[in-house]
């Protein structure tokens, strides 16, 4: 398990190839992969919302996952988010 400090690093290392990177795609999918480093997840995939209409898009999915990612739902936890663009946290 990775510390503190080194999930800060590889998210500041992550920030600075992006900088010069023009292609969108290329950023979400160097996020997307951290972002698995970091929780150790086995797969993942993020969703961006269109620029021409504005309607969700799934931009990178791991290559190999053993399914097709559902939309996020209209009035879901996940497009709350989007919409408020706060953290939402869920206790259980």
């Amino acid at each position: 398990m990775k510390t503190l400090s080194e999930k800060i690093s590889l998210l500041n290392e992550a920030t600075l190839q992006c900088l010069a990177e023009a292609k969108e795609g290329n950023v979400i999918e160097s996020f997307t992969q951290v972002g698995l480093e970091i929780f150790a997840a086995d797969y993942g995939f993020a969703w961006m919302h269109s620029n021409i209409t504005n309607d969700l898009e799934l931009k990178y999915k791991t290559p190999g996952i053993p399914f097709e990612p559902l939309k996020p739902r209209e009035h879901g936890s996940a497009m709350e988010v989007m919409k408020t663009k706060k953290p939402l946290l869920i206790e259980a």
